[in-house]
């Protein structure tokens, strides 16, 4: 898993503003050092929501950014510091 997150790590490796997405995950353990993110520049480009059954897919889409048992523990796994928060548009 070394190689696979120092590719990731090198991967995400840019400056400037960036959405937090999360950190590398294989066969379920986290690696918190390879990070992934998206430039928020190219965040109004087509999306993908993508992951097994029971993920939170339809859920996180309809409520995006409410609070959920599995959201907090992945976010403490991965080492970041989430809190929800509702933004009202």
């Amino acid at each position: 898993m070394a190689n696979l997150a120092a590719e990731v790590r090198a991967g995400y490796a840019f400056d400037g503003a960036s959405l937090d997405l999360g950190a590398l995950v294989v066969d379920g353990e986290c690696d918190a050092t390879a990070q992934v993110r998206i430039p928020l520049g190219t965040l109004n480009r087509h999306g993908l929501v993508a992951g097994a059954t029971g993920t939170g897919k339809t859920s996180g889409m309809s409520a995006p950014g409410a609070a959920n048992e599995k959201i907090s523990a992945r976010a403490t796994e991965i080492g970041q510091d989430w809190q929800p928060a509702a933004r009202v548009w």
